[in-house]
């Protein structure tokens, strides 16, 4: 009887990093890890069951993959060495410990080969031998051991390794063994012994017999380097190389295999292309001489070719990756730029735009900044944001920037710094990552003996109303970003209602960083309770505020409200109810996912609507985003106001109704807006950027505040952004007053915003070198650089919280001065950049 052997104990240095997070034999191979292929290879080939396999480096690694090896069919038998005894050294130990007495195939567990093994055994076999091994012509033989051979296959010599001088054949040894049971019986027990170096030279000093068969005619890649792996990849994809089993998926045109319930434009793929299970290649382009993984996302626009991405990678949109390896649970953002060579290690996160340059490796697990180039190798340390939250919230990809895992222990976190048997409110948009996302920060909250309100699906405004008028001790929202159906959002809000300040964000991090997390003794303090009837307590209160029951309806003819297939269609009937206006609802019933309307779809209803408005009778549109914070107007002689311009609008709807209120909105604000507020007699304050910035000022004195996106606050109503109210006060106020001619009142706005890369230890030196540089003009500092020149306009720089840029935003007082304003500016920070 035949026994095989497989030697798999190599740390496999050279395919490093690779090999940091697996050993050798474990790489895939057009999706299936090398091992495999070969334990298929021996089992069909030469009809072995019984096969062990030598561990040392990472053994759990192969064994929890393998198993027992019943689902290969054969019967898996390990032996782990606790150090390297060698080639032959591990399969003696091997041997012995499971008392085998058998002719055993010995093989390289990081060997591909279609070689005929069965041929190879009759061979030993009819020759009587006591050690066969498969030899084959190679060009470049310094790497391999080298053998002369008789006519009849015996071995003569053997050299390993040999230097230039010492070669004497071109035949090289393919490590390849049948090997007779009492040649290990020769051999010292638990001593480091190699067949090549040791054994065979042994052997036929000792005159016995050593064969040779000649495997010329077969494939047979030693994969010892990167450039082998990549090379190995091409043979099996263009048909030089047929193995057992072949490639998996699914052959739906010459070339092109895709895997089960995996999603492909097939028409831009360029064979030969593998795409693995469950992958989505949403509008982008493969190909040629391309492997993709099981559960690989690549994003819309971007480019794969010559590559090989391990399973759970995801590519961002525009992206670009050229004869690259990227690794298991690799996360490119977008725009990023991997170039010829480049190897990433697993879990590693490149940030959007990042560029790595030509043969540059990255070891697992390390964070490439947003806008960052490598040039070089990057090894040691890591990089990790202590920062979780930006202006507007906690943003990321659902299972890739943010786990499951991570909502839970974020949850406990925020829970953590509240008291047991306090409350939340908690409620996302219909979308089913936001569900995912909103449940798993539930368990969190829960787990510290936090209770939950739950609100289920419901608008972004009503989480910050409930906060208010249930008196919770806060609220959580998670919503989806408009187009962008698997990044998510997660918005916290405190004990008033406010958006999360950047102290209590702070707070928080604390504890998440430094997993100071509750272990709560009274865990069933942390209820979880459905809140019904805040549709209703919201439309009342703010019927009361507006006194919408008076609303004459006689000035707006038709109202078209466009819920944008978002969550606002689950409540605008019952906010609405009490209006008696002639209003008309659209994508109000079918309640869709963000999915379903990516950012081009969206563009498109939104010029519907104003189609809708402007050319059959209808005096005013409102179109709602998919969690009910931000709204887009439509007039039937003006079109689309949004925005900055919605800002403006509602400023001068509140002005009218309480002449001289205080009006805060963020530092970013257009200087011609701030001056037409003021001119309508507002007091205009200025805050730091976002929902963030403004929460550090907001209170019920003021009127009204906005953030740069167009998002409104009403603090006497509630301190969350509001479309929904926002939509009612236009009502009312169009009810009133010509609305066309507000809106023509407003002003023309000039603006043009750029990123520029800065890393984040040069920020301090970099503001100090531009101040300096600067000299006499006019500076305010704030949330950042507000720079004024004299006669042509104003220029803010603004510092990124969690990416290592900085947004320069140009405003000119007219248009004719923008392209001087954008080429100065620019020209002096790139010299100032050039400094430090």
């Amino acid at each position: 009887m035949v026994k095989a052997v497989i030697m798999a104990g190599g740390e496999g240095s050279r395919l490093r990093p690779l090999t940091v997070t697996r050993p050798k034999p474990m790489i895939p191979l057009a999706n299936t890890p090398i091992i495999v292929r070969l334990i298929k290879h021996l089992k069909e080939n030469t009809g072995i069951s019984d096969i062990g396999i030598t561990l040392h480096y990472l053994p759990n690694v192969i064994m929890s993959h393998l198993n027992d090896g019943a689902d290969l069919g054969v019967r898996l038998h390990y032996a782990v060495e606790e150090k390297p005894l060698g080639t032959a050294g591990g399969v003696k130990n091997l041997v012995e410990a499971e008392g085998w007495d058998d002719t055993i195939l010995v093989i390289s567990g990081d060997v591909v080969t279609n070689i005929d093994l069965k041929r190879l055994v009759e061979f030993h076999f009819d020759n009587r031998a006591d050690l066969t091994m498969a030899v084959r012509r190679e060009t470049d033989v310094t790497r391999f051991g080298i053998v002369a051979l008789d006519e009849r296959g015996r071995v003569l010599r053997f050299k390993e390794k040999p230097s230039p001088n010492e070669v004497f054949s071109d035949i090289v040894n393919t490590g390849i063994y049948v090997i007779e049971p009492h040649v290990f019986k020769k051999l010292e027990s638990k001593r480091s012994i190699d067949f090549a170096s040791d054994v065979i030279p042994r052997l036929l000093a000792d005159n016995f017999r050593v064969f040779a068969m000649r495997v010329d005619d077969y494939y047979w890649s030693d994969i010892g380097d990167i450039e082998q792996y990549r090379a190995t990849h091409a043979d099996l994809l263009s048909r030089r190389l047929a193995l057992p089993g072949g490639v998996e998926g699914r052959e739906v045109r010459p070339g092109v295999f895709i895997g089960r319930n995996a999603h492909v434009d097939v028409e831009r793929v360029i064979p030969p292309v593998v795409v693995g299970n469950n992958s989505k290649i949403i509008s982008s382009t493969l190909g040629p001489y391309t492997v993709i993984g099981s559960n690989v996302v690549v994003e819309e626009g971007s480019r794969v070719e010559n590559s090989i991405v391990f399973d759970n990678a995801y590519i961002g949109s525009a992206s670009v990756v050229e004869g690259a390896v990227i690794g298991e649970k690799v996360t490119l953002g977008d725009h990023v730029v991997v170039s010829e060579g480049v190897v990433i290690g697993d879990e590693t996160r490149v940030g959007r735009g990042a560029s790595l340059k030509a043969r540059v490796k990255i070891w697992p697990m390390k964070i490439i900044d947003p806008y960052t180039t490598v040039s070089s190798d990057i090894r040691w340390g890591v990089r990790w944001s202590r920062v979780l939250f930006e202006p507007w919230g906690l943003t990321g990809i659902l299972n890739i920037d943010i786990t499951p895992e991570f909502l839970v222990k974020l949850g406990s976190a925020i829970g953590s710094i509240m008291r047991e048997g306090e409350s939340v409110i908690a409620g996302s948009d219909i979308s089913p990552a936001s569900h995912v996302g909103l449940q798993s920060m539930i368990a969190g909250f829960m787990s510290v003996g936090v209770g939950v309100r739950y609100a289920g699906y419901t608008p972004l405004p009503f989480i910050a109303f409930g906060v208010k008028w249930l008196k919770t001790s806060g609220g959580v929202y998670v919503n989806t970003l408009q187009g962008e159906y698997a990044k998510i959002r997660v918005k916290v809000f405190d004990r008033e209602g406010k958006f999360l300040s950047k102290n209590l964000a702070r707070k928080i991090e604390d504890v998440f960083f430094r997993e100071q997390l509750r272990r709560s003794a009274e865990i069933d303090a942390g209820f979880l309770v459905e809140e019904n009837g805040l549709e209703k307590l919201y439309a009342e209160e703010a019927s009361t505020l507006l006194d919408l029951e008076e609303v004459d309806g006689s000035k707006l003819s038709k109202v078209l409200v466009d819920c944008g297939g978002g969550v606002v269609s689950k409540v605008i009937a019952d906010v609405f109810f009490k209006t008696k206006l002639p209003l008309y609802y659209s994508n109000c019933t079918d309640v869709r996912t963000p999915r379903a309307i990516r950012r081009q779809a969206f563009t498109e209803l939104v010029d519907s609507s104003i189609a809708i408005v402007k050319g059959t009778g209808f005096r005013l549109g409102f179109i709602f985003d998919s969690d009910g914070d931000k709204l887009t107007l439509v007039t039937d002689r003006h079109g689309l106001v949004a925005g900055d311009k919605l800002v403006a609008l509602m400023a001068q709807v509140v002005l009218a109704e309480r002449p001289g209120s205080r009006i805060l909105l963020p530092e970013t604000t257009p200087r011609a807006i701030v001056e037409f507020v003021e001119r309508l007699g507002g007091r205009v304050e200025l805050a730091e950027t976002g929902l963030m910035g403004l929460s550090e000022k907001i209170n019920t004195s003021y009127a009204l505040a906005a953030d740069e996106r167009g998002s409104i606050i009403y603090p006497e109503f509630h301190y969350g952004p509001d479309a929904i109210f926002t939509a009612m006060r236009l009502l009312v106020f169009a009810s009133r007053f010509d609305i066309n001619e507000a809106v023509s009142r407003l002003p023309l706005i000039h603006r043009v915003v750029k990123e520029i890369y800065l890393p984040f230890e040069k920020r301090g030196l970099f503001a100090r070198e531009l101040t300096r540089a600067l000299d006499m003009r006019e500076i305010e500092m704030i949330d950042g650089l507000k720079i004024f020149d004299e006669g042509v306009g104003w220029v803010y720089l603004r510092f990124s919280r969690t990416d290592p840029v900085v947004e320069v935003i140009f405003e000119p007082i007219e248009e004719g001065k923008l392209e001087y304003m954008i080429k100065s500016v620019m020209d002096l920070i790139g010299r100032v950049l050039g400094k430090i």
